[in-house]
């Protein structure tokens, strides 16, 4: 941790004086599904890391801070690791950005419906079950299919 904060400071020398540096803070919630020896209980440097990151940017007024442990619940907001998320986490950390630019900035940064998320995901889990359906290109019923959509499409 205190390499890190030799960094900031670093960091923030070379802002310029009305510059904001906004850190995501890492998730302090125990990741227990993790195979990857490099991140094994990384939940507890993040603990250690975000108390000097918290204790620095107490006295600076160029640190704004997004706290994952407002977001995460439990074990289910993590998808493959303790630093990926399910959709409505980042969609949480979105909605925290946006409060930090509008406090900052004199614009009005809109918030966009978690209903669009949502459906993003719906269409990227479609096209992923497609995908596997139909296959790769070289396959017989891509092949087909495409003869299909170029007649329809009057592209050929």
């Amino acid at each position: 941790p205190e390499d890190y904060i030799e960094r900031l400071k670093k960091i923030i020398t070379l802002l310029g004086s009305k510059t904001v540096l906004c850190l995501i803070l890492g998730s302090e919630l125990p990741y227990t599904k993790n195979t990857n020896p490099a991140y094994q209980n990384r939940h507890s440097y993040h603990l250690q890391l975000n108390h000097a990151i918290r204790k620095f940017a107490s006295v600076s007024r160029q640190i704004k801070l997004i706290e994952l442990n407002h977001f995460i619940k439990d074990e289910s907001d993590y998808t493959s690791s303790i630093n990926h998320f399910t959709a409505r986490v980042y969609f949480a950390i979105s909605q925290a950005m946006i409060k930090v630019i509008n406090e900052i900035l004199d614009v009005k940064v809109e918030k966009y419906s978690s209903k669009l998320i949502y459906l993003d995901i719906l269409v990227e889990k479609l096209k992923e079950m497609i995908k596997n359906v139909i296959g790769t290109k070289q396959s017989g019923l891509y092949k087909k299919l495409k003869v299909i959509y170029l007649k329809i499409s009057r592209k050929k």
